[in-house]
């Protein structure tokens, strides 16, 4: 979580980044996304599947499938396989 975090510093004044046409998709209904623009210009993208990777009562990880999802932004189509870690995608 702290990689993540450390992701989403950009200390200054307050910031309204202009708007990002950005298109996902995806067949899982659990995708979920984060936009974070930056003051520099960038943006980045946090993808992650919203599904348990861990059963509490036998104590053991369980294995989340991977989905593809489709990146579309004006500079192209991207696709990526997403599971539950958290994927960056700069846009």
């Amino acid at each position: 979580m702290s990689w993540f975090l450390s992701q989403l510093k950009d200390p200054g004044p307050t910031y309204v980044p202009p708007r990002i046409g950005l298109k996902i998709t995806s067949t899982a209904i659990d995708l979920r996304s984060t936009v974070v623009a930056k003051r520099d210009g960038s943006a980045t993208v946090y993808l992650r599947r919203a599904t348990d990777c861990w059963d509490p009562i036998e104590q053991r990880r369980l294995t989340v499938k991977e989905i593809p999802v489709t990146v579309t932004t004006a500079k192209g189509t991207r696709k990526f396989l997403v599971d539950h870690k958290v994927r960056a995608v700069q846009l």
